[in-house]
């Protein structure tokens, strides 16, 4: 079952928090745009989907807020990492940084476009390579 999107009327998945064609807020009395947030994991709920088995349901929690991104483990089995150090409380992020789930996995980052209203966003779900 579908919802339509109060911003750009795209169809949304039933229960999604946030629009994929354009990333606002389908949370009633939300700001539109002034904060992000993904829920990154192998759960078919996450907004960012990475079915591997070494990844945890609901992983870790990426969010955008007036610019400034923002990561933070969600007590996931095999960790969420910067640079190989474990993060282990929500840390300040650039956009791109090279973070993964576990040792192996590379989290995904939301594509943004580059179009005149830089707000839209796409999903994609990751497909884990062997041995991931």
């Amino acid at each position: 079952m579908d919802q339509r999107c109060p911003h750009c009327n795209a169809s949304t998945r039933l229960g999604a928090r946030f629009c994929r064609a354009c990333g606002g807020s389908l949370v009633a009395g939300a700001q539109h745009y002034r904060s992000r947030t993904w829920i990154i994991g192998a759960d078919v709920t996450c907004d960012l989907q990475v079915p591997a088995g070494t990844v945890s349901g609901r992983h870790c929690r990426l969010t955008q807020e007036q610019g400034i991104w923002w990561v933070e483990d969600l007590g996931s089995l095999n960790g969420t990492f910067l640079h190989d150090q474990q993060i282990k409380q929500r840390l300040q992020v650039a956009f791109g940084s090279p973070i993964s789930l576990g040792h192996k996995i590379p989290m995904p980052w939301p594509v943004i476009s580059t179009e005149p209203n830089p707000v839209r966003v796409s999903f994609q779900t990751v497909k884990a390579g062997p041995g991931n």
